[in-house]
C-alpha cells in the first residue's frame, strides 16, 4: 500500500509552505546472472533426481531472458509512476 509521508525540510530552505506527498518504489529485481545461475542449478537438480535418462532438452535456457525481463521491469516502473525509484541487484 502507498503511505504518504510529508517532506521534512532539514536544511531550513523550505520553499513550499505546505508539505507535498511523494512516493517511493523499492524493488530487488534480481540480477540476471543470479537468476540464470539459480535456474540452471534447479534444472540440473531436477534432471539429476529424475528416474528417467537425463534429457538434454530439460537444460534449456531460463524462460525469462534479459530482454523479456527488461521490458517487464520497465513496464512495471512506468506503471508505478513513483517519484523516487530504488532498484537493488542491477547489473
Amino acid at each position: 500500500s502507498k503511505e504518504l509521508l510529508p517532506w521534512v525540510d532539514t536544511l531550513g530552505v523550505n520553499v513550499r509552505k505546505t508539505p507535498q506527498p511523494f512516493s517511493i518504489l523499492s524493488w530487488n529485481i534480481l540480477a540476471q546472472s543470479l537468476y540464470e545461475s539459480h535456474y540452471r542449478s534447479k534444472r540440473i537438480q531436477q534432471v539429476a533426481l529424475s528416474n528417467n535418462n537425463p534429457n538434454p532438452q530439460l537444460l534449456h535456457p531460463p524462460p525469462h531472458p534479459w530482454p523479456k525481463r527488461l521490458h517487464k521491469i520497465l513496464q512495471t516502473l512506468s506503471h508505478a509512476n513513483a517519484d523516487i525509484i530504488c532498484l537493488q541487484e542491477c547489473e
